[in-house]
């Protein structure tokens, strides 16, 4: 608080992604709109992760598994708890919006999702999604 107000501060959270394999996310805060937005882009852009793909079926070739992802991945951000499961071709994404954005950057297009805690948070949310995209990157030693 200051003598004449709140002294406010916007706090914004962006993605981005190639549609190929590779997505970011981060956060960003400061006292202008404007600074929060490119504060955000620029750590979901140095937060890059290549995201490995696979099939949701033993059906098929493994030259056409480059829809959805090769095994179950968890990922967790405060309250929220978030499971991707892979899925048939023609499934579609089974995911709230904030998750279904964040994964069709990764250029995954089948997948089911299962969430547990308080999802309506949207930040939380969206980090769950990240850090469980960031789980089946074959860098990650976790």
């Amino acid at each position: 608080m200051t003598d004449s107000g709140r002294r406010s501060k916007y706090f914004v959270a962006a993605a981005v992604g190639d549609k190929n394999g590779y997505v970011g996310f981060g956060i960003g805060r400061a006292k202008d709109f404007g600074g929060a937005i490119s504060q955000a882009m620029r750590r979901a852009r140095l937060n890059l992760t290549k995201v490995e793909f696979g099939s949701g079926s033993w059906d098929e070739a493994s030259s056409e598994g480059r829809h959805s992802i090769p095994y179950k991945v968890t990922g967790k951000c405060s309250s929220v708890s978030l499971d991707l499961l892979p899925a048939p071709k023609g499934t579609g994404l089974v995911a709230n919006k904030i998750s279904s954005d964040l994964i069709s950057l990764a250029g995954i297009s089948d997948l089911w999702t299962k969430s547990r805690g308080h999802t309506k948070t949207r930040v939380n949310m969206a980090a769950a999604t990240f850090n469980a995209l960031k789980k089946l990157s074959k860098d990650n030693n976790d």
